[in-house]
């Protein structure tokens, strides 16, 4: 993924995920997250018929990930988002609390690469597309020499992505709800497929 891939990505984003918190924060806030995941993390984009069709963002230390977002990014994060909270103040509470969750001590996210996005354009589903990202992210991971992944997604009404996920080698490792009452579930994988 490279910067020009940036307004593409955040399309395939919001119509994959549209009732989702960080859809809800605008493309301006999305692009800024997307492109410094391209910097300092892995994100990698499939393309079909010379567009893209699909892409994968993940870290391989998220806590430190989130903390550098937040020293390099922090100015243009809050001017993207400071639309949305002039309309709905209650988000910069929840921003706040889930800036909070990522980088702080109590953060009780499981050791390894964080898998945090994979999205395929709908006209591109049932293609490989999805399984092929999640493929190539796995061997970036192992290349680095990590040894894990996770991810986290709904848990409730989600069957048809949790399958995909376990289909692609994940585990359920832990379920659980966040402040906002969202029931979610955990899943993990080694990087290197077993044999």
């Amino acid at each position: 993924m490279t910067q020009r891939d940036l307004f593409a990505v955040v399309a395939i984003h919001r119509a994959a995920f549209p009732n989702f918190f960080l859809s809800f924060l605008g493309p301006r806030f999305l692009r800024v997250f997307y492109g410094f995941i391209a910097v300092e993390g892995i994100a990698i984009i499939a393309l079909a018929d010379g567009q893209l069709a699909g892409f994968v963002a993940g870290v391989l230390e998220p806590r430190q990930f989130y903390r550098r977002l937040m020293r390099r990014r922090f100015a243009q994060l809050a001017l993207a988002i400071t639309p949305i909270v002039l309309l709905h103040p209650s988000t910069l509470a929840r921003v706040a609390r889930r800036a909070r969750q990522r980088t702080g001590a109590d953060n009780h996210a499981p050791t390894g690469a964080e898998l945090m996005s994979l999205a395929v354009d709908p006209r591109q589903e049932h293609r490989g597309t999805g399984r092929a990202l999640v493929a190539a992210f796995a061997a970036r991971v192992a290349a680095s020499g990590e040894r894990r992944l996770w991810l986290t997604t709904d848990a409730a009404d989600n069957d048809r992505v949790i399958h995909f996920y376990e289909s692609q080698g994940f585990l359920r490792s832990r379920e659980f709800v966040t402040a906002e009452g969202r029931a979610m579930v955990e899943l993990t994988r080694d990087a290197e497929p077993q044999s």
